[in-house]
């Protein structure tokens, strides 16, 4: 975890100050250093690398749908100069993860919202941002931890391995008055929703070592999360109890057992990312499309990785 800073040397993002230095400019121009160094500084391409996005402008096309609301499904879009390709990767699951399948999806990355569809018919629930709450998001994970570790230093919570572990993951461990230090590093936060969203992959590594007070982080996530998937269900009956998932936070295996508890065994999402969007671009081009099909695709991506993208050479703004 990056120490909190306090130097005067911004970035340019925001306000922002540069933690991390690059140590030689040996080979490089001077704004290219800088950009560098930017880069490196950057919560949200740290955020970015986490939930395997192409770029950091992933997170600006989801704060702009969860306001506006514009990547519906069934929606058509097009996406010009998409490199290195963080809004495509956004926009397909949104759009289309249970291609005409009539079902409920439940989104869970930095944000939360659900959607039911059959036919002609799509509801929208949650997705309003994190000001209302994203409940069940990574966002909202990561900041229902740090409520909970704040209850065990005042001694509302016993929880003695969860406070440990919690002052350890955001770095503030050996410091001498966890109060102060933790209510500092939290107000001094200068991009709160990705590095609070950025706490969950480690809170699912305390869930997994069984660790009580993580578990019941992600059960009370689960709650959020199908209470979502409920509410679309109830206002679209037709779409039935079929369910199917997107978003990072699924990688955690406490969130999906919570879930199936819940609401029964999701159906996987098909295709990835990628594969929805050639899924798209096949059926607006008149292809026939069977099960056939989509499973040939699948197999065809199934050890597919993105080429690695030279930081230099684009900058995805």
């Amino acid at each position: 975890m990056a120490k909190t800073p306090t130097g005067k040397n911004t970035s340019g993002r925001g306000t922002r100050d540069l933690t991390v230095k690059v140590r030689t400019a040996k080979g490089r121009t001077i704004s290219s250093t800088r950009w560098l160094e930017r880069q490196l500084n950057d919560p949200y391409v740290k955020r970015a690398r986490a939930e395997g996005y192409r770029g950091r402008a992933a997170f600006k096309i989801m704060e702009l749908d969860d306001r506006f609301r514009f990547l519906v499904p069934g929606a058509r879009v097009v996406d010009l100069g998409c490199a290195p390709g963080g809004w495509c990767q956004v926009a397909v699951p949104r759009i289309n993860a249970l291609g005409d399948k009539p079902g409920t999806l439940v989104l869970s990355g930095t944000g939360s919202m659900a959607w039911a569809q059959n036919g002609a018919d799509i509801v929208r629930v949650g997705g309003w941002g994190h000001g209302f709450g994203d409940e069940g998001s990574a966002y909202w994970i990561g900041h229902r931890a740090v409520t909970l570790l704040s209850h065990a230093l005042d001694g509302r919570l016993d929880a003695p391995e969860f406070t440990r572990a919690m002052l350890k993951l955001i770095g503030i461990a050996d410091r001498r008055d966890p109060d102060k230090a933790l209510t500092e590093w939290f107000y001094a936060l200068p991009h709160p929703r990705p590095m609070l969203a950025a706490l969950a992959q480690g809170i699912d590594g305390l869930a997994a070592s069984g660790d009580t007070t993580a578990l019941r982080i992600f059960d009370e996530a689960a709650d959020e999360l199908a209470a979502l998937v409920r509410t679309a269900r109830k206002r679209c009956p037709q779409a039935g109890d079929i369910w199917s998932y997107a978003g990072g936070s699924f990688a955690s295996p406490a969130l999906k057992a919570a879930m199936t508890a819940r609401l029964g065994t999701p159906v996987p999402p098909a295709l990835p990312p990628i594969g929805g969007a050639v899924w798209r671009a096949a059926k607006m081009a008149g292809w026939p499309i069977d099960a056939a099909w989509i499973s040939r695709l699948a197999a065809s991506l199934a050890n597919f990785k993105p080429a690695s993208i030279n930081l230099h050479a684009v900058d995805e703004r």
